[in-house]
This record gives C-alpha cells, sequence and structure tokens, in this order.
C-alpha cells in the first residue's frame, strides 16, 4: 500500500473473509458481481448449510451462547434437556443469529437456574426476537438500578 501523502509503497500481509448468503456464480453469470472480484475472493471457499441443516449443531451452539450471556449476566444457569429439544425442534429462519438472540433472551428472563422451553421467547420472526432481547435487556438494566437503589 501507499500511504496519502507517502512517497513509497509499504509491504502488507492480510487475510481477507467474506461471506455471503448469495448465489454468486450465478451472479457474475447474469453480470450483476463483477468477475474479477469474484475471482480474487474465491480462494478458499467454505460452504456452510443453514443451520435448520445442521441441526446437530444446534446444542453445541446452544451451550456456547449459554455459557457466554450467562457469565455477562452474572447467572448460573444450566439448561434442561427438554430445552435443547426445543431448540432442535426450531427451524431457525435467522440462523445462528436467531439462536443467539433466542439464548441471551432466556438467559436474561429465566427465573430460575434451569432453562426449560417455557423461557424461549415466543415463537417469531428474527426481528421481533431482536427487539423481545432489547426489550429483555432493558428490563434487566431497570431491575439492576431498582434494587441497588
Amino acid at each position: 500500500i501507499r500511504r496519502i501523502g507517502a512517497n513509497a509503497y509499504q509491504p502488507v500481509d492480510v487475510r481477507l473473509i467474506a461471506a455471503t448468503n448469495r448465489d454468486l456464480p450465478s451472479m457474475v453469470e447474469a453480470g450483476t458481481f463483477r468477475e474479477e472480484l469474484y475471482y480474487r475472493l474465491s480462494v478458499v471457499t467454505v460452504s456452510l448449510p443453514p443451520l435448520r441443516e445442521r441441526q446437530e449443531d444446534i446444542p453445541r451452539l446452544g451451550r456456547f451462547f449459554l455459557e457466554r450471556f450467562s457469565r455477562r449476566y452474572g447467572k448460573n444457569l444450566t439448561a434442561s434437556p427438554a430445552f435443547y429439544e426445543a431448540l432442535v425442534q426450531h427451524s431457525w429462519p435467522g440462523n445462528v443469529r436467531e439462536l443467539k438472540s433466542a439464548i441471551e433472551f432466556s438467559v436474561i428472563s429465566c427465573p430460575g437456574p434451569t432453562l426449560r422451553p417455557s423461557d424461549l421467547p415466543p415463537d417469531a420472526t428474527p426481528a421481533d426476537l431482536a427487539a423481545w432481547t432489547l426489550v429483555a435487556r432493558v428490563m434487566l438494566n431497570l431491575d439492576e438500578t431498582l434494587t441497588k437503589n
């Protein structure tokens, strides 16, 4: 690269990782995606199916997010087998982001030490789920504020 105002080029070592849910080869063929950019990006291609096609990953991801959000919100929660079964039964149209929001919502709003299917947010679209999670965060912050004063 050459910095603005500099006279010399400076070497850099970078790796670019790009992700999309679009069919780039079809877009190149249709002329809606630049061919030379496609070939620069497609050195190593990793195809990852949607979460609904990788049901064996759901409990593992659920445990990961449960641990993360339990630490974040200062809770020591476990999840019942029925909770994980409910996660596996859902189609997750919002993929991992939806699962993450559902677990965060459950951790925030869970009244006891164990997550149960009833702690999951109401069946909603990913956008609604994000809004429910935001409401739960506000309620948690309000509860903390009221108990401290």
